[in-house]
């Protein structure tokens, strides 16, 4: 399992190929093992296939850092994939939007991303 899953268990992923796309951009990143959020956002990222498809618009590995346009690069993206990557921010650096509660959250999230959410918040703060 490695250096990075100490903050979870192989078990927190919604499959194996989560697992695997988790372990190649925290490898990619060289995430510390101590960088909980920057594995909580790469677990996000990881989770969701069209998010990863475009990670390397939200995210600049050489430099190791959010870009800054990340949001107007993926205005495209349908109202679930826009929340759960404002989510991924969030957990990753307290940047707070505005109209994105529980309750909007929970009703633009299919099953499967109810679930990514959940544990994301749970895997970010120790629950």
């Amino acid at each position: 399992m490695g250096k990075y899953l100490t903050f979870t268990s192989s078990s927190s992923f919604l499959s194996e190929f989560h697992y695997e796309r988790y372990l190649s951009l925290v490898c990619a990143d060289s995430t510390e093992e101590w960088d909980i959020e920057r594995q909580t956002f790469f677990y996000i990222i990881a989770g969701n296939p069209v998010l990863y498809d475009i990670h390397e618009k939200i995210y600049d590995f050489e430099n190791h850092y959010l870009k800054s346009n990340v949001l107007r690069s993926t205005k495209g993206l349908c109202p679930g994939e826009g929340i759960l990557l404002r989510i991924a921010i969030n957990l990753y650096n307290g940047n707070a939007f505005r109209n994105i509660d529980p309750w909007y959250i929970m009703i633009h999230l299919d099953i499967e991303n109810r679930l990514l959410a959940l544990n994301s918040i749970r895997l970010r703060f120790h629950i």
